[in-house]
């Protein structure tokens, strides 16, 4: 019960940095009591097993695939292998780390990152909750070779859920559907939570993405001028600049706030949709600031 009370904790933290960081660092003070020097500087050694199947989401979302052969992989983070090290297995389902204790920590939130990044999508919208315990059962596979063999092992695994229920133009009122705009040119989509974002100071919302990258999903190189002002326009969709903040009280960067204009398929997205939707637009004449700007 108390097992099941700590993973549902960690699962739906704010901050799973912070998590995994309380997590991996008690197991790994507990499994490795201080020796005379300080603990932080103490080598350790973990593994991490991933619950995950990389290959399967490679090919399901890449054109390419798996293109090449994966074997063992080491990947050495210092001058003296001895020090900071990591090995991956031949499924990438298996991850020995050597190192410090701040280091496997840096690894184990990164890996939980990655997992939750790479999973597969479902229908809609789903959120992905990474989640790092300390293994129960002992491994029957053979450690690689390292300076001392892991005594430690943590499973690493996502749980994919519906996002709680809002009234949005994208869905009926009570659908599990997040009012975000750009929905409409995401969806299906996995949506990683708990993990920090750069700092908005004016309150923007949304996805954040440069300018090149939404020309890349209407499949444009440029934008176009539309009454005076700049838009990112394709056949369906188009992404609207609709207002520019500065600073902030805290300073910061200036930012581009957007909007993202959509028809079904298979109809045509028309100028008058745009001048519709958007009433008040950015009128950004400089080409160089809209590419430029924190969008």
């Amino acid at each position: 019960m108390v097992a099941e009370i700590d993973r549902a904790m960690d699962r739906y933290c704010s901050d799973k940095l912070v998590a995994i960081s309380r997590r991996v660092g008690h197991s790994l003070r507990r499994h490795y009591p201080e020796p005379t020097a300080s603990h932080k500087a103490q080598i350790l050694t973990a593994t991490f097993r991933v619950d995950w199947n990389l290959g399967d989401y490679l090919r399901r979302n890449y054109d390419d695939g798996v293109s090449q052969n994966l074997g063992s992989i080491g990947a050495v983070t210092d001058d003296d292998f001895a020090t900071e090290s990591i090995l991956v297995d031949l499924s990438c389902n298996k991850v020995w780390v050597h190192g410090p204790e701040q280091f496997l920590i840096t690894v184990a939130q990164q890996i939980a990152w990655l997992a939750a990044a790479c999973s597969l999508k479902q229908d809609g919208v789903r959120y992905a909750h990474a989640v790092v315990v300390e293994s129960a059962v002992a491994s029957a596979v053979a450690e690689p070779t390292l300076t001392c063999a892991p005594k430690l092992r943590f499973d690493v695994s996502v749980e994919l859920e519906m996002p709680p229920p809002s009234r949005s133009s994208l869905g009926s009122p009570g659908s599990p559907v997040s009012g975000s705009c750009w929905n409409s040119i995401l969806d299906p989509a996995v949506m990683v939570v708990g993990y920090p974002i750069a700092k908005r100071d004016n309150g923007e919302r949304g996805l954040e993405i440069h300018p090149y990258q939404m020309a890349n999903f209407v499949d444009l190189s440029e934008a176009v001028t539309l009454d005076g002002g700049y838009v990112i326009k394709g056949m369906f969709h188009a992404f609207v600049p609709v207002r520019r903040f500065g600073k902030g009280p805290n300073g910061g960067s200036e930012s581009l706030q957007w909007h993202v204009v959509s028809s079904p398929y298979p109809t045509p997205l028309e100028w008058d949709d745009i001048v519709d939707q958007c009433p008040a637009r950015e009128l950004q004449r400089d080409p160089d600031a809209l590419w430029n700007a924190r969008s």
